[in-house]
């Protein structure tokens, strides 16, 4: 038997002793504390994953032990982060793109021998990047085979639980729409042409496609098309997490003839992933 409190009380230290850090900072107090919940609600979706997903069903306990790791641990730089913002009073995350804070879970794990293993180690590390990086990254790359394809679906993994918990966080918060996400309480507006058209391709809209506090709502919304496992849209349709994000995005939308669009490629896109029965995304 595994005995992981000690895992889980690795990542408490770090967020507590970085609450301790901010304490001058109310909204980085608050932000270090929903950071800790989300690391807890990624465990949730990923220890859901690895009991429905096919993928995992003949996984050893060994290797489900590493996946549940990626999951409790793939945002445990997010303290050092809050900690570096504090320092450079960056409170409200204006320069939030200078902070890789998948690459500082990767170096504070790398800190601790009990988690030097690769196969945890890379696929934390680019978590939150595209897949060419993780499939570029050396340490796959010089991995025996076998290793390489568990290394993958820790990494597929970690990426599907990190969205469901982030899908979640807006249908339990809706507030999370206006300031944090968009910039502004206003929200009303259109979607631009250039990410209305990455959507209707089935891709994540481009960050430098972004022109409206719409699109900012959609680029949340197209990170489905990034989604890996079946299990990951039936667990989402479950908690109803993308009906309420077009509803909320219907809200808004001041054009009904793109909402409509949006709406159909969403829906048949999540219709078809649920029937499919291959994983997405191979390596490169």
């Amino acid at each position: 038997m595994i005995k992981r409190y000690k895992d889980e009380a690795f990542l408490r230290k770090y967020y507590e002793d970085c609450r301790k850090y901010v304490a001058g900072s109310q909204e980085l107090c608050f932000y270090a504390d929903e950071k800790f919940r989300h690391s807890m609600q990624v465990v949730g979706a990923g220890n859901y994953l690895l009991k429905h997903e096919k993928t995992f069903q003949n996984w050893t306990e060994q290797e489900k032990y590493l996946a549940w790791l990626g999951c409790l641990f793939h945002d445990v730089g997010r303290f050092r982060e809050i900690c570096k913002r504090y320092e450079n009073k960056d409170l409200h995350g204006a320069n939030l793109r200078k902070y890789d804070h998948g690459e500082f879970s990767y170096e504070i794990l790398q800190t601790s021998s009990q988690y030097l293993n690769p196969l945890l180690l890379f696929p934390i590390r680019h978590h939150g990047h595209l897949d060419a990086d993780f499939f570029g990254e050396a340490g796959y790359l010089a991995a025996s085979q076998k290793d390489k394809e568990t290394m993958k679906n820790i990494f597929f993994l970690i990426k599907d639980a990190d969205k469901i918990a982030n899908f979640y966080l807006f249908r339990r918060h809706p507030e999370y729409y206006g300031s944090l996400i968009c910039g502004t309480e206003k929200m009303r507006s259109a979607a631009s042409p250039k990410v209305v058209e990455s959507l209707s391709r089935q891709e994540l809209c481009r960050n430098a496609d972004i022109a409206t506090p719409l699109d900012q709502m959609l680029r949340i919304l197209s990170w489905v098309f990034d989604i890996k496992f079946k299990q990951s849209f039936v667990f989402l349709k479950k908690l109803g997490c993308i009906e309420d994000m077009l509803l909320r995005i219907r809200e808004n939308n001041i054009d009904n003839k793109t909402q409509e669009k949006i709406e159909k490629v969403i829906k048949n896109f999540i219709t078809e992933s649920i029937n499919e029965t291959n994983i997405r995304g191979n390596s490169l």
